[in-house]
């Protein structure tokens, strides 16, 4: 299993950053988690929409901005005969008039070759050698964690939270935990809907999982600095950066 880092910073795009979007793939299977403005910048397009997913967190703009680039670009690629199956996108299901209009709005368009299919923290996806399951978040929309498991590895995805217990449990033991950092903590920001770097090293440590990736970042944040204070908690902590691949495998574990 592997995870490229197509985007990880936010509110907005910056110079090379992109908004969040993370692709795995493992063989021939590939998730897209989030579609964030910019991130299909760094995505290969002829290879990468084969046998693929995408699962988006939460319907924050941020988070799904590129899929009306996905939309139209499936649409060209279908209609120049070189894929035929669409492309399942997996969008919370809307729980509030705000989540509907942003939903609707991006059934909305014609042009597409994507099949948008609602889910909750009942669902459950398999895709490949992929096991995918949810549970809602701490944050101000209705978000999921997500958790994709093969038969070696288990990876959890934070995406947008608070800090929260649940989250705690929910990550367990995890072989690689991708979790939000939004703030450091010399911005002094007290948020239930996010995590500082500190916040996303001490949920590590107390999950016990092998590998902590931090990521949504504040834009004008140097992210070393970020993974310092994570390390005061947790040690085992790297950055997603664009373009940087990340791999779970056995020589990885054999090595720890």
């Amino acid at each position: 299993m592997e995870l490229k880092v197509l985007g990880s910073v936010s509110p907005y795009p910056k110079e090379k950053s992109n908004c969040p979007g993370y692709l795995i793939k493992d063989n021939n299977s590939r998730i897209l988690l989030d579609c964030g403005n910019g991130c299909i910048s760094n995505f290969n397009l002829e290879e990468d929409l084969k046998n693929l997913i995408i699962i988006i967190s939460h319907l924050h703009n941020d988070h799904y901005g590129d899929l009306l680039v996905m939309a139209y670009t499936s649409y060209v690629y279908h209609e120049l005969g070189l894929f035929d199956d669409k492309i399942k996108v997996y969008l919370p299901y809307p729980k509030t008039k705000e989540e509907q209009i942003a939903f609707d709005y991006l059934l909305s368009f014609k042009e597409s070759f994507l099949d948008y299919v609602p889910y909750d923290d009942n669902t459950v996806i398999n895709h490949g050698k992929f096991n995918i399951s949810f549970r809602k978040s701490t944050h101000n929309i209705t978000t999921y964690y997500a958790k994709i498991k093969t038969n070696n590895y288990n990876f959890v995805y934070s995406a947008d939270t608070g800090y929260s217990d649940d989250l705690i449990d929910f990550c367990k033991n995890a072989d690689m935990f991708l979790c939000e950092s939004t703030f450091a903590r010399f911005h002094n920001k007290k948020s239930k809907y996010h995590l500082n770097s500190f916040d996303a090293g001490i949920l590590a440590g107390r999950a016990n999982v092998e590998r902590l990736i931090l990521t949504h970042f504040w834009p004008e944040v140097d992210r070393k600095i970020c993974v310092l204070e994570a390390k005061d908690a947790f040690f085992n902590t790297e950055a997603a950066e664009e373009g940087k691949v990340f791999r779970l495998s056995k020589d990885y574990k054999n090595n720890k």
